[in-house]
């Protein structure tokens, strides 16, 4: 009797959770379509390679390029190969 009672509280408390999601969950109001499109590669690529172009023309903006590009840096396999590239920037 006892496990009787615990499996009904145990399914009450689960389709109660389970009305809760289904009201508040919330979809966007945009269509799908509606989404911006995404660039191509080769537009992304331009895109990086401008910005990085604009950064050194700055020095502050390339110094803080150098510091967070040593920092990634440790994360390949050939660490002070990248060190000495980004020390040349």
């Amino acid at each position: 009797m006892k496990y009787f009672v615990l499996l009904a509280a145990f399914a009450v408390c689960f389709a109660f959770d389970k009305e809760s999601m289904l009201k508040h969950n919330k979809i966007g109001k945009e269509p799908v379509g509606a989404a911006p499109e995404a660039l191509s590669t080769c537009d992304e690529c331009q895109s990086l390679v401008k910005r990085f172009s604009e950064a050194a023309k700055d020095p502050s903006k390339l110094a803080e390029l150098k510091m967070l590009l040593n920092v990634l840096c440790h994360e390949t396999s050939y660490v002070d190969e990248c060190r000495v590239f980004v020390s040349r920037l």
